[in-house]
Formats: structure tokens, C-alpha cells, sequence
């Protein structure tokens, strides 16, 4: 073979190598695909999400968690599925909102990993406990302590929150954690959670005037002896000085009816009361609490009889809480409230499984939802199609459009629904 015959044998290999690595994803990422039409305005985005696993499985509600507005785009909160452990992993998206890419190099030289392997990655950025937009830019989150991500992508440990650590899956001990949080227009911070101490679960709520650099425990009222053993406070809305928190878990009242605590404010988190809601559907937990349509409005998932399922509850005062209606079938996983003050939720229904090699187990397959609506009218209801990733999280950017993001997808409404 002359020299002139190697050099080309060296091109076209070059050549191939590009383009296998183009058209293969790595651990981590997929590949996406042309944008499609899709329910009530939204234009699906197939494959914009850097896939949060060093495998094609994530486990239930992990992953890409939360969606807060940066810069033109958002910075998603979640957990990467490193190959022993979830670790903390953010996504930042493209200019155009059109991507979601995890805001870290993909390392493999060091880490968690399988167990005598070492080699996943350990994970970076903001924890995914709870997340908001700071006055002036940035990004709050709160999980075990309170930690800041600044606009040129450094973070910064604030207050440590003073509880036990997380459980490892399967063992014992007490744990803690902070699933709630608020920042108010004078930049006062709340935040809430609780803690499993032995058999005993306390709800917690904390208050920082200093940005979050300190923070102070704030004594809750107890709502009752059957309701005091209801988790942690698991959601926070606010409006203007006024903050409600529901807790996060529904316990047996009278003669067995789930019951909920929700803690209300007037003067921005300094002095509270408690009211107690009855007639919730069973094992009721929140999703989020957001004010629309001059009214507060808690969604949640149920699972009634074994079958998972979603209802919302709506409030003029806070304190006097009636069903709202009825969403049909689905489960909802986030809660916004777009440009027009209209509420857009969603979530997904498992149909069936998706197509597996033989004698495999089939993977659930996720049709993921859309509803819009105020509570107490008709929803509005849209599909957004089926896979193997459901919706997760959504967040409305102050320019109007609505995101909605999966594991894999990215879901964009520019105008308001028809």
C-alpha cells in the first residue's frame, strides 16, 4: 500500500470515528430530535434533556426536579443516577430555551460509582430539597443547608439547617430535610421541612433576614394531637406579607379521616396560626400551593384504593378549604402559574408498557399530561405524548413562555392557551 493509499485509509477512519461519536450518545445524554406540535400550545422538544443516569433507567421522582428562571432560560435542580448512588446534578439550558444540559463535565476518573469500581460521578451545584429566584438574580436552593447560585454559575454555602442526615435506602436512623422554600419581595427567606427522630416527626420552619447567611427556628402552633404527627412542612406559597404552609402529609383524624395542618401568616413568617383540613381524599400530598385567581389553591396526588391519582383544594382566606375540581384521570407533578394569572399543571398517566426484547419486564409507559384552569371551572386538558419519562417539573419565565421538562423532554408554550 503506497503512502498516498495510508493517508486516505487514515481520512476515512477519522471520518468514521466522527461520525459514529456523532450519531451515538454517551452515559448521560441523548439525542434529540426535531421539535413536534403537541396539547394546549406546547411545542414538544424530543430529546432536550441530558439524561440524568449512567444507564437507561432513573429511579421513581428522580432526576430533573425543579425549574427556576436564569438568565433567558432556567437552572434545573435533580439528582444523577451515578451507577450506586443520586447525586446532586443541575441543568442549565441554551439561550434559546430549546436544551437542558447538565452544567457539569461528565467525569468518569473519579466519584461514587458501583461498589470497588469507583468511577461515577460525584455530583455538583444546588441541591434539589426546594429552589427559588433570589431578588436580583441567582438561585436559592435549600436541602440540608441553604446554598446560593450566583449569575456567573458560582455557588456559595450559606446556613447549615442543623438536622440529622438523609437515611441510606434500607437502614435506620434519624434523618431531616428541607423540602420548602420562599423568598419574599423584601428578600426575607422561609424555609420548611421537618425531622423523623425515632417514631416522632416534627415540622419545621425557619426565617433568615440576612440572605440566608444565618437562620433562626420559628415555633409553629400544633394543630391537634392526631395532626401533629404529620410529617414536615412540605409547600410554601406566599402573597405579599401573607404565607401559607401546608404540611406534608395526611394523617388519620376522626374515626380515621385523612386530615392536613396548614399554617398561615400575615406579617411575612413572624407570627402564625393553624387551622386543620378534613374530607381530603386518602393519602393526599401536596404538590405545591400557588395564589391564582385572587384564591389559593393546593394540588396534590392521591392514591385512592391503590390507584394513584390527583385533586386540588382551593382557599379564599387560607384557612377555610374546599375541593376543587375534579382533574379526571392522571397524576400531577408540578404546579405554575403563567403570565395571565391561569394556573398550568402537570403530570401523567401510565398506559401500558413500552415494547421490551422477549421475555424481558417491561418499563411503565408514561403519557405525560397538561391541564390549565383556575380550580374551581372546567380544566382544560392536552396530551403531550408517551415514553418512558414523565413530566416533572414546570415554571413559567417572566417573559410568559410556560416550561415544562422530563427526564428526557422539554415542553415550551410561547402564548397563552387557546
Amino acid at each position: 500500500m503506497s503512502t498516498l493509499q495510508r493517508l486516505a485509509v487514515r481520512i476515512l477512519g477519522a471520518a468514521a470515528l466522527v461520525a459514529l461519536a456523532a450519531g451515538c450518545a454517551a452515559p448521560g445524554s441523548v439525542a434529540s430530535s426535531a421539535p413536534e406540535p403537541s396539547g394546549l400550545g406546547f411545542t414538544r422538544y424530543p430529546g432536550a434533556v441530558q439524561w440524568p443516569s449512567e444507564s437507561d433507567w432513573v429511579p421513581p421522582r428522580e432526576g430533573i426536579q425543579h425549574l427556576v428562571p436564569a438568565g433567558t432560560c432556567v437552572l434545573g435542580l435533580g439528582t444523577y443516577a451515578n451507577g450506586y448512588r443520586n447525586v446532586t446534578a443541575n441543568w442549565i439550558g441554551t439561550p434559546d430555551c430549546h436544551r437542558l444540559r447538565i452544567t457539569t463535565d461528565h467525569d468518569t476518573q473519579h466519584g461514587d460509582g458501583a461498589p470497588g469500581v469507583g468511577n461515577g460521578w460525584g455530583g455538583s451545584g444546588l441541591a434539589s430539597g426546594a429552589a427559588a429566584t433570589l431578588p436580583g438574580g441567582g438561585t436559592l436552593s435549600a436541602h440540608s443547608d441553604l446554598r446560593a447560585r450566583h449569575r456567573d454559575g458560582t455557588v456559595t454555602t450559606l446556613a447549615d439547617l442543623g438536622l440529622p442526615g438523609e437515611r441510606i435506602l434500607g437502614e435506620g436512623g434519624d434523618t431531616g430535610r428541607a423540602d420548602a422554600l420562599a423568598v419574599l419581595a423584601d428578600g426575607r427567606i422561609l424555609v420548611g421541612g421537618g425531622t423523623i427522630i425515632g417514631s416522632a416527626t416534627t415540622p419545621l420552619l425557619w426565617i433568615s433576614d440576612t440572605g440566608g447567611r444565618t437562620v433562626r427556628r420559628v415555633a409553629l402552633p400544633a394543630p391537634g394531637p392526631a395532626a401533629a404527627r404529620s410529617s414536615w412542612v412540605e409547600s410554601i406559597a406566599t402573597d405579599h406579607d401573607t404565607v401559607i404552609a401546608f404540611g406534608g402529609g395526611s394523617v388519620g383524624g376522626a374515626r380515621s379521616q385523612p386530615i392536613l395542618p396548614v399554617w398561615r401568616s400575615a406579617d411575612a413568617g413572624r407570627t402564625w396560626s393553624v387551622s386543620v383540613v378534613t374530607g381530603i381524599p386518602e393519602l393526599f400530598r401536596v404538590v405545591s400551593v400557588v395564589r391564582a385567581g385572587g384564591r389559593w389553591v393546593a394540588v396534590g396526588t392521591t392514591n385512592v384504593r391503590y390507584t394513584p391519582g390527583s385533586a386540588v383544594l382551593t382557599s379564599a382566606d387560607g384557612v377555610h378549604w374546599a375541593p376543587g375540581t375534579p382533574m379526571g384521570r392522571g397524576e400531577v407533578s408540578a404546579a405554575t402559574v403563567d403570565a395571565s394569572g391561569e394556573l398550568v399543571l402537570t403530570g401523567s398517566e401510565q398506559r401500558g408498557t413500552l415494547s421490551e426484547p422477549a421475555g424481558a419486564r417491561g418499563n411503565p409507559r408514561s403519557c405525560g399530561l397538561v391541564w390549565t384552569g383556575d380550580g374551581v371551572g372546567p380544566w382544560r386538558r392536552g396530551e403531550l405524548g408517551c415514553g418512558d419519562s414523565r413530566p416533572q417539573a414546570a415554571v413559567t419565565l417572566p417573559g410568559g413562555r410556560v416550561l415544562i421538562a422530563s427526564n428526557r423532554d422539554l415542553w415550551i408554550r410561547t402564548t397563552s392557551a387557546p
